[in-house]
């Protein structure tokens, strides 16, 4: 399998789209240069077919190969917690942010979970590795800002480390949709708590810059900013 994957992979990489995700994606490796469109349709045949012994031998060598594992995880309609020993191992090879972001922001799968997910997202959250922060805090920011969980997001979003680049920016994206649908308590969070000014005054500005506040709530967010 593994060989007719590279194979596949090899046939439809294109050199210009290397260089477009090598500059896109800093800390992507081992580019070939394949588009998503392809390797979503990989993805989908796989899912539906012997997919368990797949995951159990898939090649990481390349960025498609690593991306392509991590599509399969999504299309997956087994129960959470038969899913996740697989998402554990998968999130180790995470290294850049389109990896990260293309299977957290695709956790449909675990909607009618959420109690279990929330509990099992709170390692990452806790790490002090970039990317696994990240992993956990793009999964929250995609399923949990909501009534019933906006008061343990601003929470714990507060308690992530400090660990890189990548988890602030996570952060501040998550905050900044938290200001736009629960602008009362966020805006108390952050009057309240002192963050990361890059991380604070990031949340502020993803949020003055959506199209889906209003002005008025803008320049009130813009009295917030931290020199």
């Amino acid at each position: 399998m593994n060989t007719q994957i590279k194979a596949y992979l090899e046939q439809h990489a294109e050199p210009q789209y290397q260089a477009f995700t090598q500059k896109l994606v800093p800390n992507a490796r081992h580019v070939l240069g394949v588009r998503m469109p392809l390797l979503h349709a990989l993805a989908k045949e796989i899912a539906k077919d012997d997919w368990h012994s797949y995951l159990c031998v898939a090649s990481s060598d390349t960025y498609e190969e690593i991306m392509l594992q991590g599509l399969v995880l999504t299309r997956l309609r087994q129960p959470l917690s038969q899913t996740w020993p697989y998402i554990e191992k998968w999130v180790l090879l995470v290294n850049n942010w389109a990896h990260c972001d293309s299977v957290a922001m695709n956790f449909s799968f675990a909607k009618k979970d959420k109690p279990l997910l929330w509990d099992l997202l709170q390692p990452y959250l806790k790490s002090n590795e970039e990317f696994l922060a990240r992993f956990g805090v793009v999964v929250l920011l995609d399923n949990f800002i909501n009534e019933e969980y906006i008061d343990r997001v601003l929470t714990v979003l507060e308690t992530v480390e400090d660990n890189g680049y990548y988890t602030d920016m996570a952060v501040s994206w998550a905050l900044s949709l938290c200001c736009a649908q629960f602008p009362l308590p966020t805006k108390a969070f952050l009057i309240k708590h002192i963050l990361r000014r890059d991380v604070h005054n990031g949340a502020i500005i993803k949020v003055c810059q959506s199209r889906r506040v209003p002005d008025e709530q803008k320049a009130m967010w813009r009295t917030l900013l931290r020199k």
